[in-house]
């Protein structure tokens, strides 16, 4: 598993073993934004200091000024359906990133803040009023990479201040059963069935505990739920469950990712966390006793 920190590191865990990259090894620092992995295996980051790419052994600083990566605002990262990727920004738009150094000649007009890819193809991206706007590609038959914005969502004023709009979009999952959710700083998890909207996790008084920081979608159904003041949630047919907090995971969840042996990979603060998945599934559902938990952090040598 692959992470970024908050100061710009790099790490990878591997069984018994941490190793990270930082500034000692030629990373820039300072605060990371996104991370993403290219299909002839590159590693993409975006930090505050711009975009950094690592093919293998070496680290590959692109320039914030001038050359196809070039942006001053770079933020998120996209998987394309060939493998390339598109990396979002809020200065330059859109911008498609091939398995070098370069990009295509797509660039979209949009200042998007997050990027994910949509299930049916083409991209879905939000800027930081809360807009999500959706891309079929450039073989759609509208004959243009236009971005649409989708109606039924409450967005901010233009005057908001960056990161203080509550409906700005963090997090989102397309499960394969046409529904699509999404995580927001201060308005709660939104559910979109069609032209409609469904608010969960918004409070007794109307206000969410917090932004709803990650969200995935397990094969079998369940959105995992990432909140910054209520630690991991789950979603299923539609019902965010209220459940008993695990005693041993994080009280925010940055990232939920999980790998090929059914171990879901929880970020936070203080470290990365292991939990089987199948077993967290019945604790949560109040069956079964709280599975065993592995945590990364300074102790095992992350940095």
């Amino acid at each position: 598993v692959w992470g970024a920190t908050r100061t710009g590191s790099l790490f990878t865990i591997r069984p018994r073993r941490v190793a990270n990259l930082g500034q000692r090894e030629g990373m820039p620092g300072g605060p990371s934004f996104a991370l993403a992995e290219a299909k002839d295996g590159s590693l993409w980051m975006s930090l505050v200091g711009g975009v950094v790419r690592i093919p293998g052994a070496d680290i590959e600083r692109m320039s914030r000024s001038e050359g196809p990566t070039a942006s001053h605002c770079a933020r998120g990262f996209a998987r394309a359906s060939d493998g390339g990727l598109w990396l979002a920004s809020c200065d330059r738009g859109l911008l498609r990133l091939d398995d070098s150094s370069g990009t295509s000649p797509v660039e979209l007009d949009l200042k998007a803040r997050n990027v994910w890819p949509r299930r049916s193809g083409g991209l879905w991206a939000a800027n930081a009023k809360g807009t999500l706007f959706a891309w079929q590609g450039p073989g759609a038959s509208d004959g243009g990479p236009r971005m649409v914005p989708i109606p039924g969502l409450a967005s901010c004023p233009p005057e908001t201040k960056t990161n203080t709009c509550p409906s700005d979009i963090l997090s989102l999952a397309e499960p394969v059963d046409g529904r699509l959710w999404l995580g927001t700083r201060g308005s709660g998890l939104i559910e979109l069935r069609g032209d409609q909207a469904t608010l969960h996790l918004a409070g007794r008084d109307g206000r969410p505990p917090g932004a709803i920081l990650a969200l995935y979608p397990d094969p079998h159904g369940t959105i995992w739920v990432g909140t910054e003041t209520r630690g991991l949630l789950k979603a299923q047919q539609g019902v965010v469950k209220a459940s008993p907090p695990h005693p041993d995971l994080p009280t925010a969840v940055h990232g939920i990712v999980e790998d090929a042996r059914g171990w879901l990979w929880l970020s936070s603060s203080d470290g990365v966390y292991r939990v089987r998945r199948d077993a967290l599934d019945r604790f949560l559902d109040q069956a079964g006793e709280p599975p065993p938990v592995v945590h990364h952090g300074a102790r095992t040598g992350m940095e």
